[in-house]
């Protein structure tokens, strides 16, 4: 028999799969044909098929040696290197194998996925390219070109390929599940929940996707039942994780369903006390938005003071805590504690030591301080940092200060540290100098914020986002501070000066925070003058009653504490045709239990909630404008008082009681009336308050002489450009 026969007569024995004897015959042929490195090629073959994968490496390197040209004993030993999990030495023969065979797209595209598990990704993508060139419909390498553009951060580009795989390969769950994550960091969340539902359908019993699909639905702003029914099922997929119990609390939380969030709570402390995103909820937030008595809210504080010295005395060596860590971007802020009405100063110090230790154990501080920059005469360059730089009402206040700081003078730049994206967002970004958006990870904004080498960093309302309040904890910038988008001292070593509004401070305020108080003129800030369209009529539930007396109580649900209950009923009790509209909260199952707290109050002195009260969800802007229209009073909340609203309100030239007390955040509407010189508005207590609330009702002349008044006069409120020149002028002699 001729040695081809022989080679024939082994390779039919292997395809016939009687490996037993094709092995021995090899071996034979190998011994008798020791210089031939197709004999050699063949017994790595036989060795390879029986998972003889050392022997099979041995006989190949053998072939390889003898023949470096041949072909075939470059695929076995690099079939028994990837066996033997050695890519380095696959890579090597892989490449040996495309020299020889140029046009060979599997080879090239073998060797692109081997040099990925060395972690040589620019050779590995060079590779991918030149498989697909040779051969477009090469899915698997498609993909991983993809995951090489997603993870250098080349998302457009990530996106196109894995679209392709998904056209390609419709069951393919990992393409569909990367075209969902880059989606949402393109912030196409809506885009992103559907192809994140079709990779949940296509691995229903994995929780990784899941988890991505709620985060999207979020981001996607979706309706919060469908979050509460996607986390949900993330509990059935992990039980027994405190995580996945975390997160349906927090979708259920969003859904309004209070008792059931809590209970979400205490089951992922049940499984984890030591679970650091459920311990600080449970401290942070209150048990429901109705606000309760006097008891309830000091059983929240004791609740509140108890938690921050948990985190003060966390041990942030700990590798389960820093474990932890890497996994949060972003904790609530303590925004329900500044409802309570105190000022908290030592408080808020601590808190923001605590935001500062775990901020800094995720994105360490850097070693140098930043430094003035010598300007040579040049633009001061500020920046402005917010989570909140869309239509909010925070923007609202500032956003016509930040566009109209003179621009040859300072250079701005806006840093978004929130995803949403509006017309809002696009108009301020369109007269920044540089924006900085996206979905960056709070790891990543402090570097981020440093690199602009800013002259100041003007936060617009720390305690607001969990980002702004995070960054708070850093120093990037010589010159630091705080507006008054959230009316609170920021705690924070590293803010400098709290630039409130003259108009809404008491002569003492300076006790009331940890920062230099700096008083802007006025109300510290230009509102322009409000415009949005009315509606030409209202809904049923809010028409006007014939020969009533209505009242107007337009504060959010977390505002309206059992005080005002009581001082409505006392109105009511003086004033029979007293009826009183109430908007607080988009959600009518939250509306349902702030009005049966009200009604109880009404009940209680023989008063009919039926006839006295109206409480309704949040109302569309043009409604809400056509609401204020056919209001006769407007009742300013007690404790937090009305800041936009009120702004909003005088617009329609409302009659509008309050009563101030030591903090700025209880003192905004009251700085509105004194600048219109309309003083006989403001109470000096609550007895006061009904007072003047029951004259009102009763005295239609009255009434209309106030709105005559305050038509007359407010215009002292809106646009006043005297404050963005004070503002200027301090920064510039902060600086100077």
């Amino acid at each position: 028999m001729t040695g081809d026969q022989a080679l024939a007569e082994v390779l039919a024995l292997l395809k016939a799969g009687r490996l037993a004897e094709a092995t021995a015959r090899c071996l034979t042929l190998a011994a008798d044909r020791a210089d031939d490195p197709r004999a050699h090629a063949l017994l790595a073959r036989a060795y390879n098929l029986q998972g003889s994968h050392e022997q099979a490496r041995t006989a190949a390197e053998r072939a390889a040696s003898l023949g470096p040209s041949f072909v075939p004993a470059w695929l076995e030993l690099a079939q028994a290197s990837r066996a033997l999990g050695e890519p380095g030495a696959t890579a090597t023969a892989l490449e040996a194998l495309v020299a020889l065979q140029p046009g060979h797209a599997g080879a090239w595209a073998d060797l692109g996925a081997t040099l990925l598990e060395t972690g040589d990704h620019a050779r590995a993508e060079a590779a991918l390219r030149r498989a697909l060139a040779l051969s477009p419909t090469l899915v698997d390498a498609r993909f991983r070109l993809a995951r090489i553009e997603h993870e250098s951060g080349r998302l457009a580009a990530a996106l196109a390929g894995y679209e392709a795989c998904c056209e390609a390969r419709a069951d393919g769950f990992e393409a569909w599940f990367n075209r969902g994550l880059v989606l949402a960091a393109l912030l196409r969340p809506r885009e992103g929940v559907a192809a994140l539902a079709r990779a949940v359908a296509l691995a229903p019993d994995r929780s990784e996707p899941l988890r991505a699909y709620c985060r999207a639905l979020v981001d996607a702003r979706a309706d919060p039942r469908l979050v509460v029914e996607a986390t949900r099922r993330l509990t059935v997929l992990e039980p027994e994780s405190a995580s996945a119990w975390h997160a349906l609390a927090t979708a259920l939380r969003r859904n309004h369903q209070d008792g059931e969030s809590h209970g979400a709570l205490a089951r992922a402390l049940d499984l984890d006390p030591r679970f650091l995103p459920a311990r600080w909820d449970r401290f942070q937030l209150p048990d429901s938005l109705v606000r309760g008595d006097a008891e309830v809210d000091r059983a929240f504080l004791d609740r509140w003071r108890t938690g921050l010295e948990y985190f003060e005395q966390l041990d942030l060596d700990s590798a389960d805590v820093r474990a932890q860590l890497a996994q949060v971007d972003g904790l609530e802020t303590n925004f329900h504690l500044h409802y309570l009405g105190e000022a908290f100063v030592d408080l808020q110090v601590r808190y923001a030591r605590v935001v500062e230790r775990l901020a800094h154990a995720q994105a360490p501080a850097g070693a140098n301080a930043p430094v003035r920059r010598a300007r040579g005469g040049g633009r001061i360059r500020i920046g402005f940092a917010s989570g909140l730089f869309h239509d909010h009402s925070v923007m609202r206040v500032f956003r016509t200060l930040i566009k109209r700081l003179p621009r040859d003078r300072f250079e701005l730049v806006l840093l978004h540290m929130g995803a949403r994206r509006d017309a809002v967002t696009e108009s301020l970004a369109a007269r920044a100098d540089r924006y900085l958006g996206g979905t960056r990870s709070m790891r990543e904004w402090p570097a981020q914020v440093a690199a602009q080498d800013l002259d100041v960093l003007a936060y617009v309302d720390v305690g607001m986002h969990p980002n702004s309040e995070a960054l708070a904890a850093y120093r990037c910038a010589p010159l630091q501070v705080a507006l008054w988008g959230h009316p609170v001292t920021t705690g924070s070593r590293h803010i400098d000066c709290f630039l409130s509004a003259d108009a809404m401070e008491a002569a003492d305020a300076d006790r009331h925070y940890s920062e230099r108080l700096v008083r802007l003129p006025r109300l510290g800030t230009c509102y322009p003058t409000p415009s949005w369209p009315v509606a030409p009529t209202l809904p049923a539930a809010a028409q006007p009653i014939p020969g009533r007396v209505h009242y107007l109580l337009a504060q959010n649900v977390v505002k309206l504490t059992p005080v005002h209950d009581r001082l409505m009923a006392r109105i009511a009790l003086a004033l029979p045709q007293a009826l009183f509209t109430l908007v607080p909260h988009p959600a009518a199952s939250v509306c349902a239990a702030m009005r049966a707290r009200i009604a109880a109050t009404f009940s209680a002195h023989g008063l009919d909630p039926d006839h006295h009260l109206r409480v309704l969800p949040w109302l569309p802007e043009p409604a809400f404008g056509a609401l204020a229209l056919a209001s006769e009073v407007n009742l300013d909340s007690v404790g937090f008082s009305g800041g936009i609203t009120s702004f909003e309100l005088f617009r329609f030239d409302l009659p509008t009681v309050t009563l101030p007390g030591a903090l700025l955040r209880s003192r905004q509407t009251a700085g509105m009336l004194r600048l219109m010189g309309i003083e006989d508005l403001i109470a000096t207590d609550l007895d006061d308050y009904v007072r003047i609330a029951v004259e009102l009702g009763r005295d239609a002349e009255r009434r209309a002489a106030l709105r005559a008044r305050i038509a007359e006069r407010k215009h002292v409120l809106y646009d006043d450009q005297g404050v963005i020149d004070a503002f200027a002028a301090f920064i510039e002699r902060e600086l100077s």
